[in-house]
């Protein structure tokens, strides 16, 4: 593919339709190429176009880091409104070296760890995406061990891993997801905060990518686009005219791939492609869901026969009652709040909260469940037209 630039002509009309464009909220833009820093004057004018404009804005940037210098993150905290960054690596130095294939010889690997150190100290988050397959796993803990000799500001830093598609997308994908979720502890013990992949975390998602997710993609050249990955494939319009094909959009973003015993898992979106995307949705959710709750505290270690603790919670799972668990857990949990670490628990809170509930009640499960999808439908409903359920607590 050849590498295009904006031109300034296409630069000013971005401007214009994303000022004539915009909703009243702020806009929330993403930086993305190739490599968005070699667009450093595009990004420069295009801000300070929204900004003459009083159009409020916050973006985000994905790069490989190589170009972040002391005067770009003065940008990034001034000019740009840049609150997040994903910076992406390849392994330890070597497997580094070998798969970037700069054509510069400068220390690339740890200039980029220093520019993470300096951005983090400035208070923009970032997010460490650590690219990883068979060849260049093993080489994971010594990029950990680099980072935390050289990343002392760690307060806004994340790191996580991420398998590369053709893993992802193989028989291989399985055995290799074990691997990822047995090394979170290992990016703990290094100093840094985990940010994970998938599943069980303080929200559960409601798209799987940029293209259901309500946005557009805007390309070098003023098309608008589904997809950055799919640019003209899933083009609608430019910025010029605006959209033409609505219908075309709509169709692209489509979901129809949706299994029925998928749609309660706490898993999705992740999993599941929509119409338009190439991906194929072959990830084994069922056995990565059996894996977790095995190798979590949720069976032999809590004094309960681990096969039984198994079936049962990947029976709930299946029929939708873990993830009402787990969202009930998380809004009563205050802990969670202060506490991260707690949140993937907080379903065992409500499954606690909800069987003492019962034995204060004398009620039995079944007239306990019955309440409980009552008070669900009600606030439904409510939320369907807007309003807030208010809860009493009888004072005492």
């Amino acid at each position: 593919m050849e590498p295009v630039t904006m031109t300034p002509d296409t630069v000013e009309q971005t401007i214009r339709y994303i000022i004539s464009t915009h909703a009243e909220e702020e806009v929330h833009i993403v930086w993305f190429g190739g490599e968005p820093l070699l667009g450093e004057k595009i990004i420069d004018r295009i801000s300070e176009g929204l900004m003459e404009a009083g159009v409020p804005f916050k973006s985000m940037m994905i790069s490989n880091g190589s170009l972040i210098t002391p005067l770009i993150i003065e940008k990034m905290t001034g000019l740009w409104h840049l609150e997040r960054i994903q910076i992406t690596m390849d392994g330890n130095e070597s497997d580094y070296i070998s798969r970037k294939c700069y054509y510069k010889e400068e220390d690339q690997y740890h200039l980029v760890m220093r520019a993470i150190d300096r951005m983090s100290e400035k208070g923009i988050r970032v997010q460490v995406r650590c690219n990883v397959d068979e060849h260049n796993w093993d080489g994971l803990p010594a990029l950990l061990k680099d980072m935390n000799a050289i990343i002392h500001h760690r307060e806004n830093v994340r790191v996580y891993i991420a398998p590369l598609y053709q893993i992802r997308e193989s028989e291989r994908a399985m055995p290799f997801w074990e691997k990822v979720l047995d090394a979170y502890s290992m990016i703990e013990k290094a100093g840094f905060q985990v940010k994970r992949m998938m599943g069980v975390g303080s929200t559960f998602r409601v798209n799987a990518c940029i293209a259901d997710g309500g946005g557009v993609v805007i390309c070098p050249d003023g098309v608008l686009s589904s997809c950055e990955h799919l640019q003209q494939k899933a083009g609608f319009g430019d910025v010029w005219n605006g959209v033409t094909d609505e219908s075309g959009r709509n169709e692209f973003c489509r979901v129809d791939r949706t299994r029925e015993k998928c749609r309660s898992c706490p898993f999705l979106p992740d999993c599941t492609s929509f119409s338009g995307c190439p991906i194929d949705a072959s990830l084994p959710v069922d056995d990565l869901l059996r894996y977790i709750f095995e190798k979590g505290n949720f069976g032999n270690k809590a004094g309960i026969d681990g096969k039984i603790a198994t079936v049962g919670l990947y029976s709930t799972k299946k029929h939708g009652f873990f993830r009402r668990l787990q969202v009930g857990g998380m809004k009563r949990w205050k802990a969670t709040k202060k506490y991260p670490i707690l949140r993937p628990f907080a379903w065992i809170y409500q499954s606690a909260r909800l069987l003492s509930l019962m034995v204060k009640s004398k009620k039995s499960p079944g007239e306990i469940l019955k309440h409980s999808k009552h008070g669900a439908n009600q606030r439904q409903m409510l939320e369907k037209l807007g309003l807030e359920l208010e809860r009493t607590i009888p004072q005492k």
